[in-house]
């Protein structure tokens, strides 16, 4: 199991330590003891690999029982954040990215899924996704939600968990990147409009953090500026549901304005 820090708050205060504070006992003066909330929480990265079973029964109530199993197993760790474990992400055409990218761009409208020869022989040629060899969607109209719904698998997550609970999306620097362009001016302007979406889906996500994931942006530096102002929308919209959040990836803070949790 892999393990990443929330670092929630930090007190300069030498009598606690790492989440125990020492008082004198009134017998013999010895020193005692007792255990607080630590000041650095740990949660996990997020994706959890999808049970056999799940995928030779990929119903609703198995879903349901797979995720508490997931949830179950991090509170049993002691795990402070948990999170669902995105088994309903799970793409089998694309393992590579584990849902990353399908999940969140196939359900909103302006996009389509069916994608020319042509298409996909540009998209080979031009594309700096590697990882990719095909593209997710050709952006043909306006990007809106369509039935991307969010909050829906953010409640059932929500329902099962007994401790904070921690909801990851894939960021809008990395989903534009992936996408064939041929409706905006550039991929800065795919990315906004992206971000406005997420956006106001975060609005409406009954979580406690959330998580933003941009796994391409630390081999594309360059695209540090326009990439912050379009992931800076989406926090916006945790900001007003007031949701703490994270930026998970290999970045430095002071492409943003905003206030960032770095997990690297």
């Amino acid at each position: 199991m892999r393990f990443t820090l929330y670092i929630q708050t930090f007190r300069a205060d030498s009598a606690n330590l790492s989440g125990f504070t020492c008082q004198r006992a009134r017998l013999g003066g010895e020193l005692a003891m007792t255990y607080q909330t630590p000041s650095i929480q740990t949660t996990v990265v997020g994706s959890y690999p999808v049970p056999e079973w799940l995928q030779q029964n990929p119903s609703t109530q198995a879903l349901t029982d797979a995720t508490r199993v997931v949830i179950n197993t991090q509170e049993q760790a002691g795990v402070d954040v948990v999170c669902d474990g995105e088994l309903y992400r799970f793409d089998p055409n694309h393992p590579q990215t584990n849902g990353m990218i399908e999940y969140f761009v196939r359900p909103l409208a302006g996009i389509r899924s069916d994608i020319s020869f042509a298409e996909l022989i540009d998209y080979r040629q031009h594309a700096d996704t590697r990882f990719r060899n095909t593209p997710p969607g050709v952006i043909h109209d306006d990007i809106d939600h369509g039935s991307l719904d969010l909050p829906s698998a953010c409640n059932r997550a929500k329902q099962l968990a007994t401790r904070p609970l921690k909801f990851t999306l894939t960021g809008p620097h990395m989903l534009a990147k992936t996408l064939i362009n041929q409706r905006y001016g550039d991929t800065s302007d795919v990315a906004m409009a992206l971000a406005r979406v997420l956006a106001e889906q975060v609005q409406s996500l009954n979580a406690d953090i959330i998580q933003i994931d941009e796994a391409n942006l630390p081999g594309s530096p360059e695209e540090a500026t326009w990439a912050a102002a379009a992931i800076n929308v989406v926090l916006d919209g945790a900001i007003h549901s007031r949701c703490s959040f994270m930026l998970r990836q290999l970045w430095r803070t002071e492409y943003s304005k905003r206030r960032l949790v770095v997990i690297t």
